[in-house]
């Protein structure tokens, strides 16, 4: 099974950014079963979204001839979720997915598109491949590599030899492909994660699935020009927070922090059970002194 899963933004679904994001989506020459669309009632800049035009998305029927063999994804728009920012793209999907699974064994593969996005026909058939060439976990077309404590650019067209290169970050605008065996039997786990997270950090949604896939063991690939894709982005004036994170510094700061996200709650975690350890011990002997 194949998901494709976005979100959007109040400016965004009210320009119909989503709706072309989803045309392209549906060109693929390898279809996916679902596309899930998760948009939020109010945003977290309490702006509200158009419940009209989310569900206008779900009904979305475009002309058969553009499509390559029969009509079968279904779009699911969930309306009225919190916003998380932009990892609300992933979380509610999960969720999702959790409670087909409660009728239906099922093993997705994820992918994660940006909605100011209009990708190539091959996009989804490029990842698949890959994944059925290698079973690597986490897949995309365009990454950051740390290099030198440099978040290093790789985009589609990067002009790299290599069939894979192993990446610190994936992009989700070129279109990303995370297995669900990532995740699976852990979404409760990760949405304590991400909810333990500074607001800063939450506007780095690639940096937060980058550093999950890495507390899991496995491998970030930004396959290469063997495997061609062209994405057109064009935010039409919308608000765009890539800009705050590259250009603002945001994205090494949220690096920065979830590089050492795990070792430093294991801390935390040590020192509370020492410090519960104390304050019984400390019980232990006002409790003896009163006999």
């Amino acid at each position: 099974m194949i998901i494709v899963s976005l979100t959007t933004i109040p400016e965004r679904l009210e320009k119909g950014l989503p709706r072309k994001c989803i045309e392209s989506i549906l060109k693929q020459t390898v279809q996916p079963d679902i596309i899930v669309v998760n948009i939020p009632s109010v945003s977290r800049k309490n702006k509200p979204y158009s419940q009209t035009l989310a569900n206008e998305l779900s009904s979305l029927n475009p002309n058969p001839s553009l499509l390559f063999g029969s009509i079968k994804t279904i779009i699911k728009v969930q309306y009225g979720i919190k916003d998380l920012g932009p990892i609300t793209k992933l979380i509610p999907t999960l969720n999702l997915i959790s409670s087909m699974r409660q009728n239906m064994e099922i093993h997705p593969l994820i992918i994660l598109v940006d909605d100011d996005c209009i990708y190539d026909s091959q996009m989804i058939e490029n990842l698949v491949k890959f994944k059925t060439d290698t079973d690597e976990m986490a897949i995309g077309q365009a990454g950051r590599k740390n290099i030198k404590n440099v978040l290093e650019f790789f985009s589609p067209e990067s002009n790299i030899t290599d069939d894979v290169v192993y990446v610190d970050i994936l992009e989700a605008y070129a279109g990303v492909l995370y297995d669900y065996q990532l995740f699976k039997d852990q979404e409760q786990d990760f949405n304590e994660y991400v909810m333990s997270l500074p607001s800063y950090v939450l506007n780095a949604d690639d940096i937060i699935i980058a550093s999950w896939v890495k507390k899991n063991g496995k491998k970030l690939c930004k396959i290469g020009k063997r495997y061609p894709n062209v994405v057109l982005q064009d935010a039409k004036g919308t608000p765009e927070l890539y800009k705050d994170n590259l250009f603002g510094g945001n994205n090494d700061k949220s690096y920065d922090f979830l590089e050492d996200y795990y070792e430093r709650r294991k801390r935390e975690l040590q020192f509370k059970k020492l410090l519960e350890k104390s304050h019984d011990d400390t019980f232990i002997k006002f409790a003896g002194q009163g006999r």
